[in-house]
């Protein structure tokens, strides 16, 4: 079953000197979440809360992320906010905080930290690791479109793992 189209492709190499980057992110912030993401909401990498996100849940959350910068983006428009894209969009929950930012036209960098940890500590680190990323993304291969498949049983494990089923 063809599920998705793909235009680039990241190389071992430079998967792990991203996930490198997101550890350190998290040593440094003392966040407890790092997720790259690209603008279609397809998981690049991710790091932190294994405890609570396997790599099914990972994927769901990218989505997640993908999508609300691109509704936080649309909403500038109709507000008639100049400029291009929020620099950074952010969500405060009881026991959580999320910040998502764009790294370049393709792909957005999420971070989840405790409230406990200090707000501009995580954001101090967080613009650190949006300009690393920035600067390690321009290794990425961008190729001609194709497409990811995806077997009935595959789609099926997925959707029973996300909805408990």
């Amino acid at each position: 079953m063809d599920i998705d189209v793909v235009r680039y492709e990241i190389p071992n190499e430079l998967r792990e000197e991203i996930l490198k980057l997101g550890r350190e992110f998290l040593s440094k912030s003392e966040a407890k979440l790092f997720l790259l993401t690209d603008d279609g909401g397809r998981l690049v990498a991710f790091e932190g809360m294994k405890d609570l996100l396997n790599e099914t849940k990972a994927e769901l959350l990218a989505s997640i992320v993908s999508g609300t910068y691109s509704a936080f983006t649309e909403m500038g428009k109709v507000l008639k906010d100049e400029g291009d894209r929020p620099e950074v969009v952010s969500y405060e929950g009881k026991r959580k905080i999320v910040l998502i930012a764009q790294v370049d036209e393709k792909f957005l960098v999420c971070a989840v930290a405790p409230k406990e940890v200090a707000l501009g500590r995580v954001r101090l680190y967080f613009k650190e690791l949006k300009e690393l990323l920035k600067r390690s993304l321009k290794k990425v291969k961008f190729v001609k479109p194709k497409m990811v498949k995806i077997s009935e049983r595959d789609l099926e494990k997925k959707l029973e793992d996300l909805f408990n089923l």
